[in-house]
């Protein structure tokens, strides 16, 4: 890009994913601005309002990729972006460089395979996993354990303490869990 080269605010109708190939810009969505630099990325939902810029002393290069699909939702669940707008790399990020530089060379050969291209773009999403918080890890293992506890002993007289008890935790902290994953008691579950 030229140096301050900017596009929007706008709007789009699919899915847009920029890479930041070297150099700088930012990126304004949501409300937020974030600066991004090379191995970074960021993420165009459907009709959202964005706003991105390249900066005036180290213009970004940026590669970028468009999709749509039923399963676009379900997949993007799957990485960063079910989070955040944006994706930071490593600096260098070797694990999604490779893959961009694939699919930089696919397009400048007119590549028409859409199962080549699009296994590629799922290959370079799944470099860019959801990072969970480490409460959130523990607190779905929980739920996995307090359910298995319920299939297992369905039919006796069960009590939330006698779980809680069992899985060696607080009786109103799985109780919190429980609802705020299920939508319900583990009474009601039951």
């Amino acid at each position: 890009c030229a140096p301050g080269h900017f596009w929007g605010p706008a709007v789009r109708p699919h899915y847009l994913l920029h890479v930041v190939l070297n150099g700088k810009g930012r990126y304004t969505a949501g409300g937020k601005t974030y600066l991004l630099t090379g191995g970074d990325a960021f993420f165009i939902r459907p009709m959202d309002s964005h706003y991105y810029q390249a900066d005036r002393e180290n213009p970004w290069e940026y590669a970028w990729v468009g999709f749509g699909g039923y399963e676009a939702e379900t997949i993007l669940e799957e990485t960063v972006f079910a989070r955040s707008p944006v994706y930071i790399g490593d600096g260098g990020d070797s694990e999604i460089g490779p893959i961009i530089t694939k699919l930089v060379k696919l397009y400048e050969q007119k590549e028409q395979n859409w199962l080549i291209l699009g296994g590629i773009l799922m290959e370079l999403l799944g470099r860019m996993p959801a990072k969970e918080k480490e409460d959130e890890v523990y607190e779905g293992q929980y739920l996995k354990k307090a359910i298995q506890y319920v299939e297992d002993n369905y039919s006796y007289d069960i009590k939330i303490q006698d779980m809680a008890d069992w899985m060696g935790i607080d009786r109103t902290y799985l109780y919190r869990i429980f609802i705020r994953e299920t939508g319900m008691a583990p009474k009601a579950y039951l």
